[in-house]
């Protein structure tokens, strides 16, 4: 069995986590019942799913701080750090 990594939202993977535990799957089995039947040639609504996605997204309230670094003071934090 191969492995899969995504990038998603820690939030829309939280939601995702709550909502697959509601239903009695993980999230890796969500996703894997999706891709499989997707590979078998099934038809996979993924406008649905696209959709579902952005409504989960969407009632997520982000949390971001303040910037108080520059690009340049990162660049220069990892130049000067670097081996």
């Amino acid at each position: 069995m191969s492995n899969l990594t995504i990038a998603v939202d820690s939030e829309v993977l939280k939601q995702a986590r709550i909502n697959a535990v509601n239903q009695g799957i993980s999230v890796n089995g969500f996703l894997r019942k999706c891709l499989e039947s997707y590979a078998a040639g099934k038809k996979v609504d993924v406008h649905a799913i696209a959709k579902e996605i952005l409504k989960i997204a969407n009632q997520q309230k982000p949390k971001m701080g303040k910037r108080t670094w520059s690009r340049d003071d990162l660049y220069n934090e990892v130049r000067s750090n670097a081996y």
